[in-house]
C-alpha cells in the first residue's frame, strides 16, 4: 500500500486539532520519525516517543501537539506538495519568498535532507514545498 508521508502527518495532526485532543498515534516510519523530529525543532509538535509493542510488529509514534488554554500553538499547518502536484522552488525564489513570510515556517525536501527554510537559506539550496505553518 502506497502512503505518503507528509499527508499522513499532516491528517492526523489535524484530526487531533478537530478533536482538540493533544495525543495522536501514527505508524512508525524512517521518513516519518525525520518529519516528526523536523516538527518538533520547529516547535509544532510539543514531543514524541516510539512505541515498541511486545512482539516487535509494528512500531508506532506517539506525539502530544501544544495546546495552551485550548488552542494550538500555530494558526495553520497546510500541505503543500501531494504525489500528483509536486511544487519545487529555487534557491533564488526561497529568498525572496522569506521577506513576505513573517512569522511562518517552510518545511522542504531538498537534496541535504529536510530542512526548514532558514537552513535552507544557509546551505543556499532549493527544493520541494512540503508544509507551510503559520
Amino acid at each position: 500500500m502506497f502512503l505518503n508521508k507528509p499527508a499522513y502527518i499532516q491528517n492526523h495532526i489535524a484530526f487531533a486539532l478537530a478533536q482538540q485532543n493533544p495525543i495522536t498515534r501514527l505508524k512508525y516510519t524512517k521518513k516519518s520519525f525525520i518529519i516528526i523530529k523536523i516538527l518538533q525543532a520547529v516547535g509544532c509538535i510539543h514531543r514524541f516517543f516510539i512505541k515498541t509493542p511486545r512482539n516487535n510488529f509494528q512500531k508506532s509514534i506517539i506525539l502530544s501537539i501544544l495546546f495552551y488554554k485550548n488552542t494550538p500553538f500555530f494558526k495553520s499547518f497546510r500541505l503543500l506538495s501531494t504525489p500528483t502536484k509536486q511544487y519545487n522552488i529555487t534557491y533564488k525564489a526561497l529568498r525572496i519568498l522569506t521577506l513576505s513570510l513573517g512569522v511562518s515556517t517552510i518545511i522542504l525536501s531538498t537534496p541535504k535532507g529536510l530542512l526548514t527554510h532558514k537552513q535552507a537559506l544557509q546551505y543556499k539550496i532549493g527544493g520541494q514545498l512540503l508544509y507551510i505553518i503559520s
